[in-house]
């Protein structure tokens, strides 16, 4: 892994959360060189550490835990000046607990940043303090060192910092969130106006269909009723065809009958009457049939 100062650490980790809100249908960035890549994906155990050292709840506690030990090296000096009893023995049991604390952060930040972490200088001047503590005497007074906290109150931007860019992370990441509902809107109305024109062309066609049929049918009715016309117009026809040589041939026979003589008549029989013409009946389905 490639070293990294404090800022560089915080500029990769918020470049990171960047990158991870982007949507992934833009634009692809062009590959990032090894050495980039190496800087950006630091090994398990120092970004882990350099996490933990960038959570809020830990710069917090260490800004409390800051305070609380200025004013404990304050109350401590000002024993001999009338303050309550159990302050101070609370002043002078505190330092333990803190120098401890200190002492886990800074491990926790050069697990990160190595010797790095020494560019920063406000770390410098906590490396600076936390070791003059630790090599004073436990027995002396480390009063004034202590009261030297006050100076590593820079952690209180640092943490104003820090809260900041979570904010601007969450406001980003919800007004990537909007973005993506909007767009899902925008897709969803483009669907439904297209569906609508698919049904609006669907229910032209149905129409134009329907249209095609009626005008199928009136055609077919209209040839049917050509048709039984034309049939009935043929059966007539015939009909009157047929009566003519009926009447023709009933009329020759009854004249000549009539012409012969008596005893001609006497010995032929009458012809028979002529029978009624053959009828051809046409129904409306257009068949006929003959009727005498």
């Amino acid at each position: 892994m490639t070293d990294v100062n404090f800022d560089e650490f915080q500029a990769i980790r918020r470049r990171k959360a960047q990158d991870d809100e982007e949507d992934e249908d833009t634009k692809e960035e062009p590959a990032a060189t090894p050495k980039e890549e190496e800087e950006e994906e630091p090994d398990g155990l120092a970004e882990r550490a350099g996490a933990f050292a960038e959570l809020p709840e830990v710069q917090l506690l260490l800004c409390v835990a800051i305070l609380a030990d200025v004013a404990g090296a304050a109350v401590t000096a000002a024993r001999d000046d009338g303050a309550p009893a159990f302050l101070v023995r609370a002043a002078a049991a505190f330092p333990g607990f803190v120098n401890f604390l200190y002492a886990f952060e800074l491990l926790a930040l050069a697990t990160a940043f190595k010797l790095r972490m020494l560019t920063h200088p406000g770390l410098l001047l906590d490396v600076g303090i936390v070791s003059a503590l630790f090599a004073a005497d436990p027995e002396g007074n480390t009063n004034t060192i202590r009261l030297l906290g006050f100076l590593r109150l820079w952690r209180l931007s640092r943490l104003h910092e820090t809260l900041v860019a979570a904010e601007r992370t969450r406001t980003e990441e919800k007004a990537q969130e909007a973005r993506t509902e909007r767009e899902r809107a925008l897709r969803a109305e483009v669907e439904r106006a297209r569906l609508e024109g698919v049904a609006a062309e669907s229910a032209n066609a149905r129409q134009r269909l329907e249209k095609m049929a009626r005008a199928f049918k009136d055609e077919i009715d209209t040839l049917n009723e050509a048709l039984v016309i034309a049939a009935r117009d043929i059966a007539e026809a015939a009909d009157s065809e047929i009566e003519s040589e009926n009447e023709r041939e009933g009329g020759d026979v009854q004249e000549a009958y009539a012409r012969a003589p008596k005893d001609l008549r006497r010995a032929e029989p009458r012809p028979p009457k002529q029978k009624a013409p053959t009828r051809f009946v046409v129904d409306p389905s257009g068949a006929y049939e003959a009727k005498e």
